[in-house]
């Protein structure tokens, strides 16, 4: 074979490669990342809704794209709960990353014979974020309205109060042994001093999305 054939073939078989490490270059640039994590998928949301502000299209909440779904109650735990003469009123949905940290009723009755039942239902979050659902013998007054929002028992108020190192998310459900979810302020913890800590609120975006998935154990 001539030395001339021979650099030719050479040649063509560098154009062959060439051409074949540009295609798969190009097919590896354009393959879409598969999110695995919760901090993927908020990342992934937060691009779309700044492209969605430019573009006009609606916009996807954070808070939907990663999400516990169920109150995380164990059945004896809603046994125990239910059998309390008020309803129990619970979450549907959770933000990701919430876990159960107290659910607890007590049953009692005042001295002139009214009902004095009353429950806790406790999550904390990443950050040091919390929701509760507690009964309460407190009401609005003196809080901040922040919004409304429809839910399952009607329309109802979130307000919020000014703490010493931040803030909470409070609403009022209107239903006998006065429920309310709140967002920060205290949450259980046996390993502080006093059993309790300090938690922050959840965004305003966050608390509404579980405001309204609340819904009464059976």
């Amino acid at each position: 074979m001539s030395q001339r054939r021979q650099t030719s073939i050479f040649a063509l078989s560098v154009i062959v490669l060439l051409s074949f490490a540009s295609c798969v270059a190009s097919a590896v640039a354009i393959k879409p990342a598969t999110p695995t994590h919760a901090s993927d998928l908020n990342a992934i949301a937060s691009r779309i809704d700044t492209a969605n502000l430019t573009t006009g299209l609606v916009t996807v909440p954070t808070a939907l794209i990663a999400q516990v779904t169920g109150n995380l109650l164990s059945p004896a735990q809603k046994v125990q709960l239910t059998q309390l003469p008020i309803p129990i009123v619970a979450p549907t949905i959770l933000p990701a990353s919430f876990r159960l940290v107290r659910a607890q009723g007590e049953a009692g009755k005042y001295a002139n014979g009214d009902d004095d039942s009353g429950y806790a239902i406790d999550y904390e979050g990443a950050q040091n974020t919390c929701l509760s659902i507690r009964s309460s013998k407190d009401g609005p007054r003196g809080l901040e309205k922040v919004t409304q929002v429809q839910t399952r028992f009607g329309l109802v108020t979130v307000y919020q109060e000014k703490l010493r190192d931040g803030k909470s998310l409070v609403s009022f459900l209107g239903l006998k042994g006065n429920p309310t979810l709140v967002s920060g302020g205290t949450l259980p913890d046996n390993r502080a001093p006093a059993g309790w800590k300090r938690c922050r609120a959840v965004s305003v975006e966050t608390y509404t999305q579980v405001l309204k998935s609340l819904a009464v154990v059976k």
